[in-house]
């Protein structure tokens, strides 16, 4: 597979950052339902395919591409959750694993030039999704959403973290 070289300036890439993360955020607050851009596809494998194309093809070696757990992270899911869904996604021929150069035991993921094209897809639905909202708003205050929601989500998951850690594994029985 050749590299491709990136056309994007600077600020085009921090804004296109801007937008991925605001569709991230209203995802994790399941405002946005992401499995409209590709309906043949389930939304945790729209959602591994944004991962993975927003790491760049060629801009970054072997080694610096994620691995299937670094995705189940970014997801907010266990490695087992994701691995059905890595598995389809080879299978569909849009995802390859890559030989980590300095661990043989690692593999990392990138996308097939097939997964490149569906990636563009997803990129072109997202990008006429947040232009609409921004040009609603106004860029700075559209940005400053942005940031209020990053830090609301921060603060979200810390005090999930710490509930959990103070109910530990009861689950209902300690509601019952």
């Amino acid at each position: 597979m050749a590299a491709r070289k990136s056309t994007k300036t600077s600020a085009e890439r921090k804004n296109m950052e801007n937008e991925f993360e605001f569709l991230d955020l209203m995802r994790r607050f399941h405002f946005v339902d992401i499995g409209f851009m590709l309906p043949n596809l389930p939304r945790s494998e729209i959602k591994i395919i944004i991962s993975l194309g927003q790491c760049g093809k060629g801009e970054k070696p072997a080694e610096e591409r994620y691995q299937m757990s670094e995705v189940a992270e970014l997801m907010h899911v266990s490695g087992p959750a994701i691995s059905k869904s890595i598995k389809h996604l080879e299978e569909e021929e849009l995802i390859v694993r890559i030989n980590d150069p300095y661990d043989r035991r690692k593999s990392r993921l990138d996308l097939s030039d097939k997964g490149w094209k569906v990636y563009h897809v997803i990129e072109k639905n997202m990008n006429s999704i947040t232009e609409a909202v921004k040009a609603e708003m106004g860029a700075d205050r559209f940005a400053e959403l942005v940031v209020m929601m990053q830090e609301f989500a921060a603060i979200t998951e810390r005090e999930l973290e710490k509930k959990k850690a103070a109910n530990g594994r009861r689950g209902l029985r300690q509601y019952l």
